[in-house]
Parts: structure tokens; C-alpha cells; sequence
């Protein structure tokens, strides 16, 4: 298990899925009774606006769901760095470096991962490691093992190659499947 993944790194997935498929059909019926209301020439304002309203209320969830998700990988990602890293601190510009090597976003400058480094701790994706603004750097706050081993595993669920310490327990960083 990653010791820098906070509590929000791990949610229940099978349950955001059962409500994205809830959620996308009421959207989808709601914009079907828009487009009725629309094609029998229904000229009534307040009609449009409870029909609008039902799509946003329905599909609010879904973008949240999303973006939790989304923020998930990033925070996934940014662990798996911290936990390879085998020194205790780490430079913005070498957390970059390596973000970018492992999702390929080349548009991740150097300022926009220092927020997102920020917000993921702020917000309990990320623990037991601080950022620090005046120095720019990433610090460790656990004391790391001065050798580890690495192995290559690959993932029963999608096939994907993850390297992780061997021994250790982690997540793949393709599907979220548990590894050993």
C-alpha cells in the first residue's frame, strides 16, 4: 500500500458507475422531454426552465463524479513518484519531470503542479508528505528505506506494466486494480 495516498484516493467504484448509469438516463430522459416540449411548440418559459433545471440537476453529479476520479489518477500519480523517489525531497521541476514521463501531458508547467500539488494535499488525496512554497520543494514525511527493489508486475484486470517495490502491495495506475 502507497503511504502517501489519503483518504479520498480510494473510493468505492462500483457504486460512482451504478450512478453515472442512473444519472445519464434521467439526463437523457430530460433532454428528450426538452426537445418534446421544444417540437410540440410549447412557448411557456417556466416549461424550458424546470426542463433545464432537471438536466442540471441530474447532470452535476455525473461531472463531480468525473473530476473526483480524474483527481484520483492525479493523486495516484503523484504518490507512486513520491514513493519511487528514493530521497526525501524532490524538486518541483523534478516532480514535473516526472509526472510528465509517467502520464505524458507535456502542458503540466511547473506552476500548475505546484497548485495541484497543494490542492491535493489540502484536500486528503495526498498525505504524509508537505510542500514546501519557499524552497519549491516536495518533502517526504516518512522515513524511507535507503535500498528497495523494484519489480515490474503486470495487471491481471487490464494487462497494463506497473513497477513496484517487491514485496509491496499497490494499486495499478491503469485501472486501479489492487497488485502484489
Amino acid at each position: 500500500m502507497n503511504d502517501y495516498l489519503g483518504k479520498r484516493s480510494f473510493r468505492i467504484n462500483a457504486l460512482d458507475y451504478t450512478l453515472i448509469v442512473l444519472l445519464s438516463f434521467m439526463t437523457i430522459v430530460s433532454i428528450s422531454v426538452l426537445f418534446e416540449d421544444i417540437s410540440f411548440g410549447i412557448s411557456e418559459a417556466i416549461d424550458y426552465i424546470v426542463d433545464i433545471t432537471f438536466i442540471a440537476v441530474f447532470a452535476f453529479p455525473i461531472y463531480k463524479i468525473i473530476m473526483g476520479r480524474i483527481t484520483q489518477k492525479k493523486a495516484q500519480t503523484l504518490a507512486l513518484i513520491m514513493y519511487q523517489n528514493p530521497d526525501s525531497a524532490m524538486t518541483i521541476t523534478e516532480v514535473q519531470q516526472s509526472y510528465i514521463s509517467k502520464t505524458g501531458k507535456v502542458a503540466v508547467t511547473e506552476s500548475a503542479m505546484e497548485a495541484m500539488l497543494i490542492r491535493l494535499i489540502d484536500k486528503y488525496y495526498l498525505k504524509n508528505m508537505n510542500y514546501d512554497i519557499a524552497s519549491h520543494n516536495l518533502i517526504s514525511l516518512i522515513e524511507k528505506a535507503p535500498t528497495a527493489s523494484f519489480i515490474t508486475v503486470i495487471c491481471k484486470n487490464c494487462g497494463a506494466q506497473n513497477r513496484i517495490i517487491k514485496g509491496d502491495i499497490q494499486v495499478c495506475q491503469s485501472c486501479g486494480n489492487p497488485l502484489n
